[in-house]
C-alpha cells in the first residue's frame, strides 16, 4: 500500500464517525415521533422495521416510503444514505407534495453540494406550507444554514423562482456566475476578509477545493482563522490529494494548526499520521493513529485498516 494510505479512506467516513463535517441533522423530523434523534437506536430500528413491514404489504405506500427514508437518515446521523434516497424518490413519485419527502430530498441535495437545488426545493415547500405548519421552523433553519454554508450571496425570491424553472446544469451555471461575481469584487477589494471566507465556502460547496484553499489562505493572511474554519480549510487541501499521492506541505501546515486548536480532531490525526508515515516518522504516525482509534466506535469500518497500519508503523 502506498505511504499516503489516507487516500484509501473517503473523507465522509471520517466525518460520519468523528463528527467532522457532519451534515446538518434536522432538529425536528417530520414523523409523528418528532423526537426521533433523541430516542435510543432500538427505537429507530423499530421505526425502520415497521416501515418495511408496511412496504412488504404495499410496496407503493408513500407514507411508509417517506418514513423509511427519514428513519434511515436519522440512523446514519443525518446523512441521506443511498437506501434512504431510493425510498424518498419512490415516495416522491407517489406523492409529490409530501413535506417530509421534499425536506429530506432537499437535505440530500445540500449534502451532495447542490445548494441551489436544495434551496429551490425548500423555498417552494416553504411558500406552499400553512403558516402554522409544524415543520416550518426546522425548514427555515435549514434554509438559513445552507445559505450560510454556501457562502454565495443569498438569491432573492425572484431569483429562486427563476432557478426553479432551470435544468440542474443551468442552475449550477447560475450559481457559478454568482460566485464568479463575488470573486471579481474581491480582486478589486482584497482586504475584505469576510468576503474571502464567503468565497472559500462557496468554492468548497461547488467542489472547487483548490480555489477554496486559496480563498481561505487569503482570509487567513488578513486575520488568522479559527478552528472551525481551519477544519474546512484542511478538508479543502486534502481533497486535492490524488490517489497514491502524499499530503502536501501546505496541507500539513493547516492540519498542524488544526491539531493544535483541537487535539482530538479526527481529520488532523488521520492525515498528519499519514504524512508522518510517508516521511518515515513511524512512531509519530502510530501515536496519532492510536489517538484516532480511541475516538472511533467499535463498529467503525475503518478500525481494521487503522489497526493494521498501526502495526506497520510500530
Amino acid at each position: 500500500m502506498p505511504p499516503a494510505l489516507c487516500l484509501l479512506v473517503p473523507l465522509f467516513a471520517l466525518g460520519l464517525y468523528l463528527s467532522i463535517g457532519h451534515p446538518g441533522l434536522p432538529s425536528a423530523p417530520f414523523t409523528p415521533e418528532r423526537a426521533m434523534p433523541d430516542v435510543p437506536a432500538a427505537r429507530i430500528a423499530e421505526v425502520i422495521a415497521a416501515a418495511r413491514a408496511r412496504l412488504a404489504q404495499n410496496p407503493d405506500d408513500p407514507q411508509a416510503l417517506s418514513a423509511l427514508g427519514e428513519a434511515l437518515t436519522v440512523e446514519a446521523n443525518g446523512t441521506v444514505t443511498p437506501a434512504a434516497l431510493e425510498a424518498l424518490n419512490k415516495a416522491l413519485a407517489k406523492n409529490p407534495d409530501d413535506p417530509r419527502t421534499l425536506f429530506y430530498l432537499g437535505l440530500h441535495e445540500a449534502q451532495s453540494g447542490d445548494s441551489a437545488a436544495a434551496l429551490t426545493r425548500w423555498r417552494a415547500l416553504e411558500a406552499r406550507s400553512p403558516p402554522d405548519a409544524p415543520w416550518l421552523p426546522t425548514l427555515r433553519a435549514e434554509i438559513q444554514r445552507v445559505v450560510r454554508a454556501s457562502g454565495a450571496p443569498a438569491p432573492t425570491q425572484e431569483q429562486m423562482q427563476a432557478m426553479q424553472n432551470l435544468s440542474p446544469a443551468d442552475r449550477q451555471q447560475a450559481i457559478r456566475g454568482m460566485v464568479e461575481g463575488l470573486d471579481a469584487k474581491l480582486r478589486d477589494n482584497p482586504n475584505d476578509r469576510d468576503g474571502w471566507l464567503r468565497l472559500a465556502n462557496a468554492r468548497r460547496v461547488l467542489g472547487e477545493a483548490d480555489k477554496a484553499a486559496e480563498a481561505y489562505a487569503k482570509a487567513d493572511t488578513l486575520e488568522p482563522v479559527d478552528a472551525r474554519i481551519l477544519a474546512d480549510w484542511a478538508e479543502a487541501h486534502v481533497r486535492q490529494v490524488p490517489p497514491g499521492g502524499a499530503v502536501p506541505p501546505d496541507a500539513v501546515a493547516v492540519l498542524q494548526r488544526l491539531e493544535k486548536a483541537e487535539p482530538n480532531n479526527g481529520l488532523a490525526l488521520f492525515y498528519l499520521g499519514a504524512a508522518d508515515f510517508a516521511a518515515g516518522h513511524k512512531q509519530e504516525a502510530a501515536r496519532r493513529w492510536k489517538a484516532l482509534l480511541a475516538l472511533l466506535p467499535a463498529d467503525a469500518p475503518i478500525r481494521g485498516m487503522l489497526e493494521q497500519k498501526i502495526k506497520e508503523a510500530e
